[in-house]
């Protein structure tokens, strides 16, 4: 192709008069035939370029907010477009904006390969600039890659579970991650904001793949939710996320009725979170004694109820000035499931009674000594 184009150009060239160092004379015009022939050739530089590139790897990605149900068995997933945070006109006159505890808010990575061959992606996750060592240098680059969650149930769209996958020609794959312990771990940033891209390494590639600059998520340092702009959540939030994490990263074969756990857990810390470890330990455990019925699923023999335990105490200290103590969804909730658990497990076929006349009948009913 290069022979063929230079034989091209020198073709082309006007030709001299006869005489050898004669000046070529204005009327002796170039070949047509020699300039059909160079733009030829510099087609077939293109159409090779342009096949080269499209027989190798065209990878895209690009990210979208998810809202997981930890409401409803955990088989239902809301998702959004892909800006952050999701708009408010997501939400149509018969959908209404869910309530914190009843969703866990994730990211999902979308990979599609355009290429004709097959290729292969790894290190599926998160790439964002971080602060500048030197104010002529430029800005650190991180990158993270959270582990996938595959959720158990789950219907239609299938996420697929793994770090590496062989993706064929016009195939899509979908990984399911948590983002928000990776943003809250980098606070404050230089500027305020994390601009959080998807990032995929390519195999052959030297460089990531990452999604569009134009789409990126710019999450500020006082986010707390990316369902609206408020920088508070409600107990019940940051309990269903952190017993919803360890419930999907555990492999769980039912996710279980989160919600309906959280919602009795902030009940019954009833708008406090001490400073004493041990006291918040106490009151969990007391929690878990008080309502086994919200741990009936998890009792699996390796040691979940233990993983819990450590999630939720882990979770509340590291959010406890994040979250809004004084929004509890029903505050007599504990106390009106840990009766009715207790009756239920005494004695299903008697009325309940409370603890004072019980012990009046007791007495009451006792031989007299004398």
């Amino acid at each position: 192709m290069n022979g063929t184009l230079m034989r091209a150009l020198l073709v082309a060239q006007p030709r001299g008069g006869s005489g050898g160092g004669a000046a070529p004379s204005s009327g002796n015009a170039p070949d047509p035939t020699a300039w059909i022939a160079l733009g030829l050739s510099i087609l077939g530089i293109l159409v090779t370029v342009f096949l080269r590139y499209l027989d190798g790897a065209r990878v895209k990605v690009r990210i979208r907010p998810v809202l997981f149900n930890v409401g409803l068995m955990g088989q239902t997933v809301t998702y959004s477009g892909g800006r952050w945070p999701i708009p408010d006109q997501s939400y149509g006159a018969a959908f209404k904006r869910p309530d914190p505890g009843e969703v866990i808010e994730l990211a999902e990575i979308v990979i599609e390969n355009a290429g004709r061959h097959p290729t292969t992606v790894y290190e599926i996750g998160f790439r964002w600039l971080g602060n500048r060592k030197h104010w002529r240098k430029r800005r650190i680059r991180h990158s993270a890659v959270p582990t996938a969650i595959h959720p158990p149930g789950q219907e239609g769209r299938v996420f697929a579970a793994g770090d590496e996958f062989r993706i064929e020609p016009s195939d899509v794959v979908t990984v399911l991650v948590d983002y928000w312990g990776l943003v809250r771990s980098h606070r404050p940033s230089g500027s305020g904001t994390i601009g959080l891209r998807g990032a995929v390494r390519v195999a052959g590639r030297r460089r990531l793949k990452l999604s569009p600059r134009k789409s990126q998520w710019q999450i500020p340092d006082s986010a707390a939710t990316s369902t609206g702009t408020a920088t508070t959540l409600p107990a019940r939030a940051v309990i269903a996320r952190a017993v919803g994490l360890a419930v999907l990263h555990s492999g769980q074969s039912t996710v279980g009725d989160i919600y309906l756990l959280a919602r009795s857990l902030e009940a019954a810390l009833e708008g406090v979170w001490l400073e004493d470890w041990k006291s918040n330990h106490d009151r969990l455990r007391q929690f878990v004694k008080d309502s086994p019925e919200h741990f009936l699923l998890y009792k699996d023999g390796m040691g979940m109820e233990f993983t819990l335990m450590f999630s939720l105490h882990r979770e509340l200290d590291a959010q406890k000035d994040v979250i809004d103590w004084a929004d509890i969804a029903q505050p007599g909730l504990h106390k009106m499931l840990s009766s009715k658990a207790g009756l239920t497990m005494s004695s299903p076929n008697l009325d309940y009674e409370s603890p004072d006349s019980s012990k009046e009948m007791n007495t009451a009913a006792e031989p007299d000594s004398n």
